[in-house]
């Protein structure tokens, strides 16, 4: 499905500012489960103070075994970046102006911005906003590129990055949302914990792929996550038909699921 998509999707048009390198092959073409030897890095220390369940680094280690066994090259590594730092910048990039655009919203709908009309993490961001200067936004896009820099040598080293993709399974509804009322940094930072491998691609722009091929003993699946250089979706299908050839989870089915409705 993900390859057939792009390949409906991933077509320049007219007026685009950027176009994205493109295989040399539809991407459909790369579903064929084999894939030529690969140098490939894994890691699942945390990036933060938050664990990692042992039972999702242990699915993460058990991919790399399965790709090592597969005759790709295998080593436990990551690139060195600061998600603190990714973190503080973040707010400056995502709520410049954040407030201009829900005051907006709030007169387009005859309501004003307050407790009474957004959640409480909603409205703290919405003052975090009235506070940013467009110097701390241009500092913010400086520090990006300062990072994806940094990150970059890392994928020229190594073809893919395997990590978890949650560094927990996926909590009781509630713990996370908009309506948890923490100040902005202490928000990020409580959304982070579970999802800290992820922050890395959103700032990067390169493509990363999230595969369920664990099941923890409560029940719930992991995901592992691999990320590759800009422009190589391409091998990220490959590699995810590889691995849903060897770790198979298409048998794997919930208690509710539409396939059992009579």
């Amino acid at each position: 499905d993900t390859a057939t998509m792009l390949d409906c999707l991933a077509i320049p048009q007219p007026g685009d500012p950027f176009v994205i390198t493109r295989p040399p092959y539809a991407y459909a073409s790369y579903l064929t489960g084999e894939c030529a030897p690969l140098r490939l890095a894994y890691s699942s220390t945390p990036l933060m103070d938050a664990p990692v369940d042992p039972e999702i680094a242990n699915a993460v280690e058990l991919t790399a075994k399965c790709l090592s066994d597969l005759g790709h090259d295998v080593v436990e590594d990551a690139p060195e970046f600061d998600l603190a730092q990714i973190d503080h910048d973040c707010l400056s990039m995502w709520f410049f102006d954040f407030h201009r655009r829900l005051d907006g919203y709030a007169r387009q709908m005859g309501r004003t911005v307050n407790a009474d009309t957004v959640e409480a993490g909603t409205l703290n961001f919405y003052e975090l906003a009235k506070t940013l200067t467009y110097e701390q936004f241009a500092a913010a896009v400086d520090s990006f590129n300062t990072i994806r820099r940094r990150v970059g040598p890392f994928f020229e080293q190594y073809d893919a990055w395997i990590t978890p993709t949650m560094a927990q399974v996926a909590p009781p509804h509630g713990r996370y949302g908009m309506y948890v009322d923490l100040a902005p940094e202490a928000w990020l930072n409580h959304e982070q914990r579970p999802a800290q491998f992820m922050l890395l691609y959103n700032l990067t722009g390169q493509p990363a792929i999230s595969l369920p091929l664990g099941m923890h003993s409560n029940g719930l699946p992991i995901g592992v996550q691999i990320g590759a250089r800009a422009g190589e979706d391409h091998l990220l299908i490959a590699l995810g038909a590889l691995l849903e050839q060897a770790m198979p989870w298409r048998d794997r089915l919930p208690p509710i699921h539409v396939s059992r409705i009579d």
